[in-house]
């Protein structure tokens, strides 16, 4: 349990750098392994910071949970994972 918690950004249950690192590894050798194609999606909320000034952080952190659980939820397969964007 809190090795599952060390991974998560708090705010909104989404995957850290550390995570992607180790699991893009993992799935990058299976992809391999069986000829599949691996598949990293990335997207900005346009004019956030404007959005959070504009209606204060919580607004901006409620925004944030949304996208976040609209995002897990889209996911087909069990390896499908959304990670905080201070990755790159």
């Amino acid at each position: 349990m809190l090795e599952h918690l060390i991974n998560l950004y708090l705010l909104t249950g989404v995957y850290n750098k550390k995570y992607f690192e180790e699991q893009l590894d993992i799935q990058w050798k299976i992809a391999q392994r069986q000829k599949n194609m691996l598949t990293i999606f990335m997207l900005e909320i346009d004019q956030f910071k404007k959005y959070n000034d504009a209606y204060e952080r919580q607004a901006g952190d409620d925004a944030l949970k949304s996208v976040a659980k609209v995002l897990n939820n889209s996911f087909l397969k069990a390896t499908d994972f959304v990670v905080k964007k201070s990755l790159f």
